[in-house]
């Protein structure tokens, strides 16, 4: 997964979790979500961190929000 930043910073991340149907439609959730920060561009280029995530998403309109908790560091 890659986030970017408002100043065009990207932070990459690799996750796990299961993405599983609420019953309603095609809406679906994150259960169990979790991520490990492992680099990013600019300022996030040595970044470190991780954290967990929740979040939806409509899968026949495609629209959702993903909400991120964590913690990250920046290395020299």
């Amino acid at each position: 997964m890659t986030i970017v930043t408002t100043e065009s910073d990207q932070i990459f991340l690799n996750y796990s979790g299961q993405f599983v149907p609420t019953g309603e439609g095609a809406k679906f959730v994150f259960s169990n979500a979790t991520f490990q920060i492992t680099g990013g561009t600019g300022r996030y280029k040595k970044a470190a961190g991780g954290g967990n995530f929740t979040g939806a998403e409509d899968m026949a309109t495609g629209a959702g929000t993903i909400k991120v908790n964590g913690q990250i560091t920046f290395k020299d």
